[in-house]
């Protein structure tokens, strides 16, 4: 997370549970370190605000992913920067700590309603479902070609990252964006 994201967080209670996630290392602190990065940082401060600025800046540079639920602006300035494989929703966050063995479908479920309570829109019953959906689409990526003649391989177009089933390298991967 970068600086500037945090800087942008007012609720006390959202700072303090942010401040406990740092603090037991789960999320880490970044800054803007390089000169390309505070060259992008300058462009995107025109369309966007600091946190969200420095948040693409950096990941742009560093080729990061960015968690992002916004559907405007910053949503469009991402996919155009970094594309589409390099962002992440929150239903896709929990997904990946159910892969990574840091969540269970229930408590991920129970997370969901939290959300719901505080008008977050989730539109599917249970992340037990959207697991089993997403290992069925897995499957399909990988169901050999039926061409003649030509040597039968995976379809690796899909293919999630390494690095995202491994829960050591989640804290580096994500730039986090708050709203």
């Amino acid at each position: 997370m970068d600086e500037e994201v945090l800087a942008e967080i007012q609720d006390p209670a959202q700072r303090e549970m942010v401040d406990t996630v740092i603090l037991n290392g789960f999320l880490a602190l970044t800054r803007i370190e390089t000169t390309s990065e505070l060259a992008f940082y300058a462009e995107f401060t025109r369309t966007l605000g600091a946190g969200e600025s420095a948040c693409l800046a950096v990941a742009s540079n560093r080729g990061w992913l960015i968690a992002c639920d916004e559907r405007r602006v910053f949503l469009r300035e991402a996919l155009a920067r970094i594309g589409k494989d390099r962002l992440i929703n929150t239903p896709g966050l929990y997904l990946l700590w159910i892969r990574c063995g840091l969540l269970t479908v229930a408590e991920a479920d129970a997370a969901k309603l939290t959300l719901k309570g505080r008008r977050f829109k989730i539109v599917f019953s249970s992340y037990g479902n959207l697991f089993l959906i997403q290992l069925a689409r897995k499957k399909q990526d990988f169901q050999l070609p039926e061409t003649k003649g030509a040597p039968r391989q995976p379809s690796r177009r899909r293919l999630v990252p390494v690095q995202w089933c491994c829960p050591r390298q989640i804290k580096p991967l994500l730039a986090l964006k708050t709203t």
